[in-house]
């Protein structure tokens, strides 16, 4: 299937279903009524290979958002006696997905296992139900997670800790915002390091733009509001929930001068290991989750 094209006003979306369901192309309307590019792509762009992260728009990240570890095995995590690989981000950014539903404004995309994803990456009957809609300021997702394994056929929970990966456009000035207490470096091998308080180690925010402790980073004990990210002109905040579900926000990039990632985690890294964050959900359990985009 092509790409689709949402439309509301001035404000558009390009979601490529075959290829993860990523919203690649974003245009949302500021205050002044004015449209404005919020995600970046990189340059040279292509989908011809399903399983190259695609390194820009905004990724979903299923089962699990961070890297997993088995012992110092990275990306292998173990589930019911088994090891499993598990690539970074999950497999769900490079799956095709089934549209089902399509206006206007609005899609609504399933993604169900099959026998490759049970067999090498995550043992478990799963279906994921994603909804993406967009008015002139906003574009908000809202996903259903359900464990479909019968009951009759597994004692095994299904742990998930889904994220998203948005990539932002900068402008030349740019100020981030990141409402949380608790920040957490981020170790060589990619785990959660040690934690700091977040004024302590950042001071208060907004933050400038391009910043070094900002590149690569961890949050939690999020206080409930949006993160923002002012850039001159028109800002965007990015909130994600419901709060008890999505827990953290990382802050990642590899090009600071062009674009800079807001990202949305339920869990730390290694979530399969960690206590809180992971939600471990019974055959017939289900887990929502939420995100939205604002312009102003």
């Amino acid at each position: 299937m092509s790409a689709l094209v949402l439309q509301s006003g001035l404000a558009s979306a390009t979601v490529l279903p075959e290829s993860g369901a990523l919203v690649s192309q974003l245009t949302l309307v500021d205050r002044a009524s004015k449209a404005q590019p919020i995600l970046w792509l990189p340059e040279g762009f292509s989908t011809n290979d399903p399983n190259a992260w695609p390194g820009g728009g905004l990724p979903f990240l299923f089962p699990f958002a961070g890297r997993v570890w088995h012992g110092q095995e990275v990306l292998k995590y173990a589930s019911g006696g088994q090891v499993y690989d598990m690539p970074l981000h999950g497999f769900s950014w490079s799956k095709p997905w089934t549209v089902s539903a399509k206006g206007p404004n609005s899609v609504k995309l399933t993604l169900k296992s099959d026998d490759e994803s049970k067999k090498q990456h995550y043992p478990f009957a799963f279906e994921i139900v994603m909804t993406i809609t967009l008015s002139a300021r906003t574009l908000h997702i809202a996903v259903d997670v359900v464990h479909t394994t019968l009951a009759a056929k597994t004692r095994e929970k299904m742990p998930v800790a889904l994220g998203w990966h948005p990539y932002f456009k900068l402008a030349k000035k740019a100020l981030a915002t990141i409402p949380a207490d608790t920040s957490y470096a981020v170790t060589p091998v990619g785990n959660a390091g040690a934690s700091d308080s977040v004024r302590d180690s950042l001071g208060p925010s907004p933050w400038t733009l391009p910043n070094p402790k900002l590149a690569s980073l961890i949050f939690g004990d999020l206080n409930g509001e949006a993160s923002r990210l002012d850039l001159g002109q028109y800002a965007v905040t990015i909130s994600a929930g419901p709060e008890d579900v999505m827990q953290h926000v990382v802050t990642w990039t590899n090009r600071p001068e062009e674009f800079f990632c807001i990202e949305p985690w339920m869990s730390l890294p290694d979530a399969v290991a960690r206590p809180t964050g992971c939600r471990w959900l019974k055959p017939g359990e289900r887990v929502s989750a939420w995100l939205s985009l604002e312009c102003h």
